[in-house]
């Protein structure tokens, strides 16, 4: 998929929750907050092991 400059959007910056925190990409409520590398759920799950 590419889009007219030659770029896709990304999807970890589909807004799931339009109240939600606002994101590094200005945005607020984006997947990325909820299940990207950085989420406060993930980082508590790597640091006990889970992932």
């Amino acid at each position: 998929m590419r889009g007219a400059h030659g770029f896709a959007g990304e999807v970890g910056h589909l807004p799931v929750h339009l109240e939600g925190p606002r994101c590094a990409c200005g945005a607020r409520g984006c997947l990325e907050l909820y299940a990207g590398d950085g989420c406060a759920p993930c980082g508590r799950a790597r640091r006990h092991g889970r992932r």
